[in-house]
């Protein structure tokens, strides 16, 4: 049976437009910020809102995407996510600024979710690697081109226009999602209790993917910020780099994750993240970010797309919901971590010292990823 079905392809658009307007704000938000006069920590804490509020959601989402239309949701969250980022161009603090992220956090953790759960329900079992693999390609690719349209923008137009541009995706998004089927519920209709809206079968897959992502989070929200102070040009094309690597790894590597117990697959992983970031750390030319781009490209791309297919697959398919929020939340538990220590860190010491620790930590994740392989897990195979 094939992947590519109409709300297969559909739902990879909508993922691909609305994360592209999302993302754009990444690398600009926190030279928006440095333009107010915030400091250090507050870029730090500017950085985390968003998934902090996504944090507290997640569980909640989770049921949602179980339960309700989720066609009908992904259209008037997605509406609010870009009326969101308007109000965020009139903005003149970086206090008010950090409501906006907190707002949109709340929203963006609702629509990711029932994003993710509404794609794995038009794959095959079989196929799961595959399809999902694709699904981040839908998201990762926006990541080479995000911050060259947000900075380009910024430098011609200026800041206001960022935040139109970036609504404007968010809106177009909108009208995709009229175009997919029903998008109904995945049937369960048990009680609200924990074990709806938490997977504990999944947590110990998605505490390794929260530790390898706050790598990605020191990368994607403070290199611009680091490569500046450093005097190195041209920062855009890393990002560039890396995404080219990352897509192409997730391409052949897709079989796999069909194939192969994911511990197997996640030691190399680990070890390329952790030689990335500490690449970063010491970069004085662009000629490391460019290496480091490689390397990150190379682990990210099989180990990202290893961890979302362990989670839903260490539960039945009326859980798909409650498995896709335990991953969330591990992800957004990362962004907030990393963000929070990056900004702290970066202001006592420096970005360098930063980086550092957190390559410290994915590596240290082989250890609990062979905890992990001494384990019987059910679904995997």
């Amino acid at each position: 049976m094939s992947i590519w079905s109409k709300d297969y392809i559909i739902l990879l658009i909508i993922n691909a437009v609305s994360s592209l307007g999302t993302q754009i704000l990444t690398p600009i938000l926190p030279l928006y910020a440095s333009n107010m006069g915030a400091v250090e920590s507050q870029l730090g804490y500017l950085a985390a809102a968003a998934s902090f509020s996504s944090l507290l959601i997640r569980p909640f989402a989770g049921i949602v995407a179980d339960r309700a239309e989720r066609k009908k949701v992904i259209c008037i969250v997605q509406t609010a996510i870009a009326a969101v980022i308007f109000c965020m161009s009139l903005s003149r603090n970086i206090y008010l600024l950090i409501v906006m992220r907190l707002i949109q956090g709340f929203m963006y953790g609702i629509t990711t979710t029932l994003i993710m759960v509404s794609i794995v329900q038009t794959l095959p079992e079989d196929k799961l690697g595959q399809g999902i693999g694709f699904y981040g390609i839908s998201t990762i690719g926006n990541q080479a081109i995000a911050p060259v349209i947000g900075l380009s923008v910024a430098d011609a137009l200026g800041y206001s226009a960022v935040f139109y541009t970036t609504a404007s995706f968010v809106l177009f998004s909108v009208c995709l999602s009229l175009a997919l089927n029903s998008q109904g519920t995945t049937g369960s209709k048990e009680k609200f209790v924990f074990h709806n809206i938490f997977a504990k079968e999944a947590v110990g897959i998605a505490v390794v993917g929260a530790i390898f992502m706050c790598g990605h989070t020191a990368v994607s929200n403070f290199l611009v910020v680091f490569a500046r102070g450093r005097g190195i040009q041209a920062v855009g094309f890393y990002f560039t780099i890396h995404i080219v690597v990352l897509i192409a790894t997730r391409i052949f590597s897709s079989r796999w994750i069909d194939e192969l117990p994911y511990q197997r697959i996640l030691y190399p992983c680990a070890v390329l993240c952790a030689a990335g970031l500490w690449i970063i750390s010491m970069a004085q030319s662009f000629v490391y970010l460019a290496a480091a781009g490689v390397i990150l490209g190379l682990g990210y791309g099989i180990a990202t797309p290893t961890i979302q297919t362990s989670v839903v697959r260490q539960v039945e398919p009326e859980r798909h919901g409650a498995a896709s929020a335990t991953y969330f939340v591990g992800v957004d538990l990362s962004v907030v971590l990393g963000s929070v220590m990056m900004g702290n860190v970066a202001e006592r010491f420096d970005y360098d010292m930063g980086y550092r620790v957190i390559s410290a930590a994915v590596l240290a994740t082989v250890f609990l990823i062979a905890r992990l392989a001494r384990r019987k897990a059910p679904k995997e195979g």
